[in-house]
């Protein structure tokens, strides 16, 4: 959800700027500066950044920088829970080293997260099961490919709980309404 609240709130920044231009009260044109303040504007406020306002509306475009950055982070973000988290507490369950818990699924992933990490973004070895990006090709990852992934990520996390302990959870990633 982070990455969804995230990708929402990169839309509205881009919308309210889209807004102050076209607004011809405000004086404002696609080379104003937009400031990250950290006080209101005035003389000694204090700020983090500057930008102008056509660079803001393309750090935060559909698949832009911004986005990219934050699937990038979720990335990031579930290998670690992975790794740190639920990987070990199978292994306690049964009684196990966290090293014979294994899954192709989540040696994809870290695959995913080491070209994020390690090689700036670019994915340098073949995947076994998951074929969401090319060898060769950017993690860059759009809303239905991150989807796509989470959605593999919870489904071999339901597999091995049922396969390894025995349970059937009923966790899905993608749900669908039902009225």
């Amino acid at each position: 959800m982070l990455y969804v609240d995230a990708v929402r709130g990169f839309t509205s920044a881009a919308q309210t700027s889209l807004q102050a231009v076209a607004n011809p009260g405000l004086a404002t044109t696609l080379d104003s500066w937009n400031w990250y303040g950290l006080d209101p504007p005035g003389p000694g406020a204090r700020y983090i950044g500057v930008i102008k306002i056509r660079d803001a509306l393309a750090r935060n475009a559909p698949n832009g920088p911004n986005q990219i950055a934050m699937a990038r982070s979720s990335i990031l973000a579930a290998y670690a829970a992975w790794e740190h988290e639920t990987r070990p507490a199978l292994a306690a369950e049964l009684g196990i080293d966290t090293n014979q818990v294994t899954s192709p699924t989540f040696g994809d992933l870290n695959k995913y997260r080491q070209a994020v990490a390690h090689v700036s973004g670019r994915l340098d070895r073949a995947t076994e099961v998951l074929d969401l990006v090319a060898v060769g090709a950017n993690v860059d990852l759009g809303d239905a490919t991150l989807a796509a992934l989470f959605d593999a990520l919870v489904s071999e996390a339901k597999r091995l709980s049922e396969a390894l302990c025995g349970l059937h959870l009923d966790h899905q990633f993608i749900k669908r309404m039902t009225h």
